[in-house]
């Protein structure tokens, strides 16, 4: 599974993608946040399992955006950062918006089906995954990595062919949050019961571990 990086000075950033195979068309995008104003919309081809690229003449002590798709088709995500700043802006959770690919109108059906309130179907699986990429968003910009204990950050990921919620993916995110954050939820195992807080805490450890 692809992911990237995102450096920056106060004219610069620095995009770095991860994971990509040989051949795959990058597409690295660029836009003053909040706002429209496109500075990056470029296309490259791949020809190894990473590529980098540095785009100039960005504004000092501005809020940006980036993100990056491959073969015109998946987002990897949505990456935040100030020029000027070495630091890159995560932005919390939110379960009345869009964190990444599920919608907005998919998070809220989400949280309405975890507050017993709606049908547990409403859970799209988009929003699992922007769970774990927003864990996987915090642990790039703490300089920290995806602990495999119980499973690997694609493993942790359900597909469109595969959206199961199965015992390993959830310890999967529940320890990986958990080790930076406490979470009070023990490990799971398969047949046991997974209650709609657990994943409202986790997204709130996830909140506030990022303003730790």
């Amino acid at each position: 599974m692809a992911s990237f990086t995102v450096s920056c000075t106060d004219t610069t950033v620095t995009m770095r993608v991860s994971g990509l195979k040989s051949g795959q068309k990058v597409r690295f995008y660029v836009r003053i946040d909040p706002g429209s104003t496109v500075y990056v919309d470029r296309t490259y081809t791949a020809t190894s399992s990473s590529l980098s690229r540095s785009f100039s003449g960005l504004k000092p002590s501005t809020d940006y955006a980036c993100n990056v798709k491959l073969d015109d088709t998946t987002w990897i995500g949505t990456r935040y950062f100030t020029t000027d700043s070495p630091e890159i802006k995560v932005e919390p959770w939110s379960w009345s918006r869009s964190n990444g690919d599920a919608s907005a109108s998919q998070t809220s059906a989400a949280y309405s089906a975890v507050r017993n309130k709606g049908k547990v179907s409403g859970f799209s699986y988009l929003v699992w995954n922007d769970m774990v990429n927003k864990v996987k968003e915090i642990l790039d910009a703490k300089g920290l990595s995806w602990n495999n204990r119980f499973a690997s950050y694609a493993g942790t990921l359900m597909s469109s062919g595969s959206r199961t919620l199965t015992a390993t993916k959830f310890n999967s995110l529940r320890y990986n949050i958990g080790l930076h954050y406490s979470t009070g939820i023990d490990t799971v195992f398969r047949g046991d019961t997974v209650y709609g807080w657990y994943f409202t805490t986790l997204t709130s450890c996830m909140n506030y571990w990022l303003n730790d």
